[in-house]
């Protein structure tokens, strides 16, 4: 049996070496969960309920950050598709997240071409390759879970949001309560109701 994320992963690869696939519905686990409502219930609990009001609300800051998120996203797929090779892991977004919650994209492209390793097997992109690359479509809520999170994550540690006093908010404490919520939040959906009947099981399998 193999649940598998949808973003890279293909399906029939796993069909081939004769294992029962499911998918899930987002991109990952932690996609699938946050476009659940789980990601405007995390936002409520852990911001501040006056600068959260002063925002608009856990749907506007929410959606501010599925914009700023967008850009990264198609990126990451044209670089799996082009093969490209650019070290996400080894760029801080926290850095380029600006006043107004949006991603400096510019910026990020440039550093992020400039740690891309010498070694890489593929020719380099230009910098012009990279921003059509990150205006390219990507559906509505369909992002790498933890890119979001860490965008989230800042915006909880900026004037215009701010976290709850004494409340955590890295994107692994984040990460950690979408976790959490998962499989209650998974429970009552046909995904799960077709995970259980391919499984054979009458209970929800452990993460």
């Amino acid at each position: 049996m193999c649940v598998y994320d949808t973003d890279f992963d293909s399906g029939a690869d796993f069909v081939a070496c004769g294992f029962a696939c499911h998918p899930y519905e987002g991109i990952d686990l932690e996609n699938t969960i946050l476009e659940m409502g789980v990601a405007e219930r995390l936002v409520e609990a852990v911001a501040s309920e006056q600068k959260l009001t002063a925002s608009g609300g856990a749907e506007q800051v929410v959606d501010k950050a599925r914009q700023a998120v967008a850009p990264l996203s198609s990126l990451r797929r044209a670089n799996a598709v082009k093969q490209w090779g650019l070290p996400f892991d080894q760029v801080d977004l926290d850095k380029y997240i600006r006043e107004d919650g949006s991603l400096d994209t510019d910026k990020y492209l440039r550093i992020l071409l400039q740690k891309r390793p010498a070694s890489a097997s593929s020719a380099p992109p230009s910098v012009q390759d990279l921003q059509i690359a990150a205006q390219g479509s990507c559906a509505t809520g369909l992002y790498r879970g933890r890119d979001i999170l860490q965008i989230l994550a800042k915006y909880l540690r900026m004037t215009f949001l701010r976290q709850k006093k004494n409340m955590g908010a890295s994107p692994e404490a984040l990460e950690a309560m979408v976790h959490v919520a998962a499989s209650s939040v998974l429970a009552l959906t046909e995904w799960a109701a077709e995970l259980q009947r391919i499984t054979g099981s009458k209970r929800m399998p452990a993460q």
